[in-house]
Order: C-alpha cells, then structure tokens, then sequence
C-alpha cells in the first residue's frame, strides 16, 4: 500500500468521505488506539485500567481532505457523543430523584438503560460520520478511502502521533 502524504498537499482532490470535490479542504482527524489488554485491566483494577489505558494510548492526528457537509456532521457526531454522555450522568442522578420521589425502583433502572441507549445511537452515528478504519495499531493506522484507495499513516508519514498524556 501507498504511503499517504495528504498533509503536503495544498489544494486536495477531493473528500475522503463522499468524493465530493467542491469546498473540499485538510482537516485534521483525530483517532487514538488503545491496547486490547490495556481493556483487561480495567476489568481487574478500574482505577489502575484508567491509568493503563492513558499511558498505553496512541493519539493519531491525521491530515485528510473532507468536504465542509461531511466535516460537519461528523464534528456534530463527536458533539452528539459528549453530550451522550453528560447525559448518562445526568440519567443517574435524575433516576435516584425518580426513585425518591415516587419510590419506583423501575424509574431508577429506566433512565441509564435510556442514557445508555442514547450513547449506542451516538457511538454508531459517529462511526458511519467518520472515515471508515480498515486497521490500526501502535505503528500505523490504515483508512479506506472514496477516491484515493487505502491510506496508511504510519510513523514515517505526515501524520502526527502522541503517546501517553
């Protein structure tokens, strides 16, 4: 596979997502990597799993051409996913009011099960929102894309990458 080097280009062809080819320019796109047994250990200490998982994270920033309506549904999509789950939050606290006031431990179970129905809606949106990862790793990350083929962003690329905090 090619190696991408969308970063240097000044005027890209075209968007990664529709293929559009009109107000099309590099917007940087953000995708971290976390490992899989990094995961496990959340299930054994969570506290320690937090830790882990930070330490352990591989922050991807990449350059890539997007359309100005797929960059904005797909910055609305990330928006829509915060604000999910500020409203999980928001779910427990309105339950356990629920379950004061009209002593209905239903009320209690039904707010987070609709909070975490929301937060499923928002994962699913933003992953149809965004390009669409074939592979990614420690080392590189691989994006289908409409018109260009695979790009691969890989340590040696144009793409920036942080490790840790």
């Amino acid at each position: 596979m090619p190696q991408a080097d969308l970063g240097s280009q000044t005027s890209p062809t075209c968007c990664i997502l529709c293929g559009y080819k009109d107000n099309v320019s590099i917007q940087t796109y953000k995708r971290d990597y976390y490992p899989p047994a990094a995961f496990i250990s959340i299930v054994l200490a969570p506290l320690v799993g937090v830790l882990v998982l930070l330490l352990f994270r591989v922050r991807y920033e990449l350059p890539l051409p997007f359309c100005t309506g797929c960059w904005k549904r797909f910055r609305w999509a990330e928006r829509f996913e915060a604000l999910s789950l500020l409203g999980f939050f928001a779910s427990l606290i309105f339950g356990v009011f629920l379950l004061l006031a009209f002593e209905s431990l239903g009320l209690l179970i039904a707010c987070p099960v609709a909070a975490i129905g929301v937060i499923v809606w928002a994962q699913i949106h933003k992953s149809r929102s965004g390009p669409k990862i074939k592979k990614i790793d420690r080392k590189k990350v691989v994006i289908a894309g409409s018109s260009y083929g695979d790009i691969v962003f890989s340590k040696t690329t144009t793409a920036r990458i942080e490790t840790g905090f």
